[in-house]
């Protein structure tokens, strides 16, 4: 299988999860990157250099990183911590790395606005 396309199709999941909840949802789009004459092809482009889907609503904001593997789980959440000098500290904004395992659904990592510490949860 297309790892690529897998991960495609988890963005895609949870971005229609999140609208369900009354989230407004961007997900992040590939660019165009030229690598020969006349060849050019689409490379991912995450919003930071980290997340993948952005969601919004009245309420709070949720910034979300999705892998499909659980081989890469921590170094997705220190990619996170590393921008934690930028990131709002706001009690009603979460960063998220969210782990699709296929027919078993997600398990999701949650760090709030305040100091940086992890929490597993739905």
């Amino acid at each position: 299988m297309n790892l690529k396309a897998k991960g495609d199709r988890a963005e895609v999941r949870a971005k229609k999860e999140l609208e369900a909840e009354g989230f407004l949802v961007e997900r992040a789009h590939g660019i165009p990157v030229w690598v020969g004459p006349g060849r050019c092809i689409s490379k991912h482009h995450d919003f930071f250099g980290v997340f993948d889907l952005w969601a919004i609503r009245r309420d709070c904001v949720r910034l979300v990183q999705i892998t499909t593997s659980d081989k890469n789980l921590k170094a997705k959440r220190d990619k996170i911590d590393d921008l934690e000098e930028y990131l709002p500290r706001m009690t009603n904004c979460t960063y998220e790395v969210w782990w699709y395992m296929g027919r078993d659904g997600w398990r999701v990592w949650k760090r709030y606005g305040g100091p940086a510490k992890w929490q597993e949860g739905p």
